[in-house]
Formats: structure tokens, C-alpha cells, sequence
């Protein structure tokens, strides 16, 4: 298999900044390793590489071109594409895709077979069909220990995720609130968003401070959802996509209502949420209507009209 040249890991480490203990730590590995690696006395292949890359969210595109002409870059790209035939639920030919991508050596890489597991459960998430929910768990917990042996969820806060990983426990948190498993799926959440290096990871850790925040308003703890909400606003405003913005500042007014503030407290906050929605989505969307019911109903109040 193709082998990466320790110099590119080097060239990597130095274009981010990071001393060689600080990047060791990053992509979990030791510095001694590290070390062996950037001096060519221990090789990594292209798939290593690629997940280094996919841990520390630097693009992948650019070490695919180093590869274009390989057997390996070739096969990784009928990886991906069955990966999209399958989220994309292009049934017709995922079957003869994936009997020839299990002829390929990518097939027996740990994070491509992971991958290909995860999205198979994500796509039966997008049927709606909770008959086998409990299994979806079971089978998750299992795609985890593919690559993390000795996963347990109550350790999440010490694992350095890689993004397929990330994507297996977010499924975890998924199927855990399908299944009606609330408490237990806010005290995974807790744990993930004490990990320091899921921090690192900003986008990320972000989607899952908002779950976590919304956990809490399910269960109508709602003083601690505030609060959670309240820290999302005052720390990462400035980092939240439009999107986000307007569902955090209808979500926090929501809070504030059913904690009994007056109107005059979560108005503002109302008010910006709807009108940012009513910008980014445009009057005729279908969500708009939907959110007007939603405002109606839990605030008893006519948003237009405030």
C-alpha cells in the first residue's frame, strides 16, 4: 500500500503551529512515534494519513492529489461514492457497489468499514422506522469498539474522536432519544462536551452543545437549558451560523417564557429569532408557517403582531 513520506506529517505539524508533543497529543499517538514517523523510520499509508487529517479538520482534497493515479486513491473514491449512493438511498446499484469495493484492500481498513456501517444506521434513522432502534444502539456501541477497543460512554470526555467516529456517537445520541432514553443520552452529551479535544474541533462541539441544551428543554429543565443556551449566546455568537442564530435566540425565549419572565425579558430575543428566519428562509418557506404555530402555541402569541 501506498506510504507516506514522514516528511509531509512534518511539513503538516509545522504548517499548523504545533510542537511535536502538542501535535502528538492531538492525533493520539506518542511523541517517540511521532518522531519515527516525520524521520521515515516508521511508514503510514495514505488511509492513516487521511484520518490524521480528518482528526486535526485539515482538507483531505490535497493529500488525494498526491495519490491521483494510485490503486489506492481509486478505490477510496469508489468508497465515497457508495457512501453517497447510500445516504442518498440510490438503492438500483449499491449492492454490485459494494461487492466490488470488498474486493478492494481499502475495504479492510477499520475507519472505511466503520464508515460504511454508520451511514447504513443513519439511513434507517431517515425512514423513521423505530421497529429496530434498540438494535441501531447495540450496533453503534459495536462499530465503536472497531476502532476504540475498550470504548465505554462514561470515558468520552478522555477519547480523541476521529469524524467517523464523531459521526458513530452522534448516532449513539440519536438512537438514545429514539428509544426514549433521555437521561441517558443528556448524561453522554454531558460528558462529550467536557472533552477537551472535541473543543478543538469547533464546529462540532458546537452541534453538540446545542443537543445538549435541548436535551435539557425536553426534560423541562429548563433553568439549566437556560443556562446552557445563555453560555452558547454569550461565548460563540460571533461563530454561530445563521441557521443556528435564529433557532438559539426562539429557543432562548422559550426558555424565559415557560421560567415565567415577562414579556418584555424574551420579546427581543423572540422577535430577532423570527425575523433572522424570516431573512435567511424567505416568507414563503413552509418552516415559517411552522415556527408561527409553535410561537402561538408555547407563547400564546401572534409574533407579527409584537
Amino acid at each position: 500500500m501506498k506510504q507516506i513520506n514522514g516528511i509531509l506529517v512534518r511539513d503538516l505539524r509545522k504548517k499548523m503551529g504545533l510542537t511535536q508533543e502538542a501535535f502528538a497529543e492531538k492525533v493520539n499517538i506518542s511523541v517517540r512515534n511521532l518522531f519515527r514517523i516525520e524521520t521515515n523510520k516508521v511508514h503510514m499509508d495514505i488511509f492513516q494519513y487521511i484520518n490524521m487529517l480528518k482528526i486535526l479538520d485539515q482538507p483531505i482534497e490535497d493529500a488525494s492529489l498526491l495519490f491521483i493515479n494510485s490503486v489506492e486513491y481509486n478505490e477510496y473514491t469508489k468508497f465515497r461514492h457508495f457512501v453517497q449512493h447510500l445516504v442518498n438511498g440510490d438503492n438500483a446499484e449499491l449492492e454490485d457497489e459494494l461487492r466490488q469495493l470488498k474486493k478492494c484492500k481499502i475495504y479492510e481498513h477499520p475507519y472505511i468499514k466503520q464508515d460504511i456501517a454508520t451511514a447504513k444506521i443513519y439511513l434507517h434513522f431517515h425512514t423513521m422506522d423505530s421497529s429496530n432502534v434498540a438494535d441501531d444502539y447495540k450496533q453503534l456501541i459495536s462499530i465503536m469498539k472497531q476502532t476504540i477497543k475498550n470504548f465505554k460512554e462514561e470515558d468520552v470526555a478522555n477519547y480523541i474522536f476521529t469524524s467517523t467516529e464523531i459521526n458513530v456517537l452522534d448516532g449513539i445520541v440519536i438512537s438514545l432519544s429514539r428509544m426514549g432514553k433521555d437521561d441517558h443520552a443528556l448524561e453522554l452529551l454531558a460528558n462529550v462536551i467536557k472533552n477537551k479535544y472535541m473543543f478543538l474541533r469547533f464546529p462540532i462541539y458546537l452541534n453538540f452543545l446545542f443537543k445538549h441544551a435541548a436535551f435539557l428543554m425536553k426534560q423541562n429543565n429548563l433553568q439549566e437549558a437556560l443556562k446552557s443556551y445563555n453560555h452558547i449566546f454569550d461565548n460563540y455568537i460571533t461563530d454561530i451560523s445563521f441557521t443556528n442564530l435564529w433557532s438559539l435566540l426562539i429557543d432562548i425565549s422559550l426558555a424565559q417564557k415557560q421560567m415565567g419572565e415577562p414579556l418584555s425579558t424574551y420579546a427581543p430575543f423572540l422577535k430577532q429569532g423570527y425575523y433572522l428566519m424570516l431573512l435567511y428562509l424567505g416568507e414563503d418557506h413552509d418552516m415559517i408557517t411552522y415556527i408561527k404555530n409553535i410561537i402561538k402555541q408555547f407563547h400564546d402569541i401572534d409574533i407579527e403582531q409584537l
